[in-house]
Formats: structure tokens, C-alpha cells, sequence
């Protein structure tokens, strides 16, 4: 068994600039590791069967529902419910 971390995972780039890390994709569970450089943002979207949970390592996200802004920042996450 190896430790897995953003060195030896999968990696793949997504949006303007931003990258990501799959440190755990089976089925049924997946953990990513993302970068957003500051000022980008990923488009608004909506899950209708996956569960998502986002925790910030370093710096601070706003997540935008309908009726809320969300802001989450260091070691802080928010669940986003299914649609």
C-alpha cells in the first residue's frame, strides 16, 4: 500500500487554469484535490445523484445556491445537497 497524494494521483486540468487529483475514485466514493487560482471559478452546475463535500485546504470559496451565498475558508466545508 502506497500513501496517495497530488504527486502520484491521477491529475487532469479543468476550467481556466485549475487542476485536479484523484485521490480516490471506486465506485460510489470519490475524493478529488483541487486548484482554483484565485478569481477563477468552475461554471454553475447541479449533481442530480452525486453527494459532494468541499473542504478548503488554503484560502476561501463561495459557493452559490439559490437563495444563499456560502463561504467557506481555511480548514472549513460545506455539503452541497443533491438536487
Amino acid at each position: 500500500m502506497v500513501p496517495i497524494s497530488i504527486h502520484n494521483a491521477e491529475h487532469y486540468l479543468w476550467g481556466d487554469g485549475c487542476d485536479g487529483w484523484h485521490l480516490l475514485k471506486r465506485e460510489g466514493v470519490s475524493v478529488i484535490q483541487e486548484r482554483v487560482p484565485p478569481g477563477k471559478c468552475e461554471k454553475r452546475h447541479v449533481h442530480r445523484l452525486a453527494r459532494q463535500f468541499f473542504f478548503i485546504l488554503e484560502g476561501k470559496a463561495s459557493i452559490v445556491f439559490d437563495d444563499q451565498t456560502v463561504t467557506v475558508r481555511d480548514r472549513e466545508g460545506v455539503e452541497i445537497p443533491q438536487a
